[in-house]
């Protein structure tokens, strides 16, 4: 079966697959879903993606309810499970990161209690490609799918990040709060952008709580960065390594860090 997929991810979640021709060279048949569970992508499948590429992935969606078909001896409330392959026009410069793996963007976002956690980087595509709610006319990306739609949105993490090269102070925390918020706003009307009279209190819990951790590793990177920047010749390799490990112990940086 040849089809065409279109998602509503805001709108309770709603998939509309339509063939492009029938059987026997028919009109083609729709199926509408919604409630459906979307199986996270690897690591694996990430590497491999390019950001500035229309994206195909393993599409994987369970636990789905039937809405409205025509497809003969199928009923609305029976339940789907779909797997194809999803071969997208849109590319996917921002990925959502979800439990078990990744998603493009839109599809990460499907269920309807769903925040996005945005950093610096995403917050600036957005803001690239929209305007009070209206698409730029940029390349489709699977962000365009949030046009005009209800998401919500956290920006703690671009407060988090700073944009000084250094952990940032309350001032400089709020002033990236605010400023996340007033791109977001203008950008996307229709969003909720989830910041609370506690948002900045939070935020500067997370940093003290971190402070002590990043100056450790900010430590152990300056000593070691004089030794990683030029080219390693492939005997010096095992070296570089154990010197990196022989440093992370010696900082109290975790090795998985």
């Amino acid at each position: 079966m040849t089809s065409d997929v279109e998602t509503a991810p805001r709108a309770g979640g709603t998939f509309l697959f339509k063939e492009s021709e029938g059987p026997n060279g028919g009109p083609g048949r729709t199926i509408s879903f919604a409630g459906v569970d979307i199986q996270p992508r690897s690591y694996a499948e990430l590497a491999a993606a390019s950001s500035n590429l229309p994206i195909t992935i393993q599409l994987d969606m369970y636990n789905g309810e039937i809405l409205h078909t025509d497809f003969n001896g199928v009923d609305p409330g029976t339940v789907v499970h779909v797997s194809t392959t999803l071969e997208s026009r849109f590319t996917s410069r921002a990925i959502g990161l979800v439990k078990g793996g990744w998603l493009p963007s839109a599809l990460a976002t499907i269920k309807a209690d769903s925040i996005i956690l945005v950093d610096r980087n995403v917050v600036t595509e957005i803001v690239s490609r929209f305007e009070s709610g209206v698409k730029k006319g940029r390349e489709p990306d699977f962000l365009d799918l949030f046009e005009d739609s209800p998401i919500r949105i956290n920006p703690m993490l671009c407060a988090l990040e700073g944009n000084s090269r250094r952990m940032p102070d309350p001032h400089e925390t709020k002033a990236q709060i605010d400023e996340a918020v007033n791109k977001l706003r203008r950008a996307l009307p229709k969003a909720e952008i989830v910041v609370g009279a506690k948002s900045l209190e939070g935020v500067l819990g997370l940093i003290e709580n971190t402070r002590a951790s990043f100056s450790r590793k900010n430590a152990m990177l300056l000593e070691l960065a004089p030794t990683l920047c030029a080219p390693t010749s492939r005997k010096d390799v095992a070296a570089r390594i154990a010197s990196v490990i022989e440093a992370a112990d010696r900082f109290d940086v975790s090795r998985k860090s």
